[in-house]
């Protein structure tokens, strides 16, 4: 009687577990967690973006201050694009916390971040190897935002 009762527990246990696993299966998670899950994901992607882009500006303006240009216009022009840049992400993830992204701020991040790219092909002789590390990191982070840019946007 004993045996049988600890077989019909197993049994119970077992088949409980089985119809849960089923369920999962078959029947996936409605939209609203996939939307969170992309909305977590592009969070988390511009948070990267704005402590590369910190770490990045703080390294180009030392870069700066020891290169042939300090002082000049085109260190102003390299440390505001910087300065830019970083503001913009934190803006755009501001707006994702509080669930009031809008449609450009992405577009505008990423079209700073080629704009960087393009100023960085221009003085990459002038800078420390510490501002072009930061710069790869910052680079590297802003190709993930642009990748999965199209899943953001659903």
């Amino acid at each position: 009687m004993k045996r049988v009762s600890v077989i019909a527990l197993l049994v119970t246990l077992t088949s409980g577990s089985l119809i849960t696993q089923a369920q999962a299966q078959f029947f996936p998670r409605d939209d609203r967690d996939r939307r969170d899950d992309v909305r977590d994901d592009l969070e988390d992607t511009l948070r990267d973006i704005k402590d590369d882009a910190d770490r990045f500006v703080r390294s180009l303006d030392r870069s700066l201050d020891r290169s042939r240009i300090d002082g000049s216009r085109r260190e102003d022009d390299l440390n505001g694009i910087a300065k830019e840049l970083r503001d913009q992400a934190k803006r755009a993830r501001d707006r994702v916390k509080s669930r009031n992204l809008q449609r450009g701020d992405i577009q505008r991040l990423l079209d700073l971040g080629r704009r960087m790219q393009t100023a960085m092909r221009n003085t990459r002789r002038n800078l420390s190897n510490d501002a072009r590390s930061d710069w790869r990191e910052l680079s590297n982070s802003l190709s993930r935002l642009e990748r999965n840019n199209s899943s953001f946007r659903r």
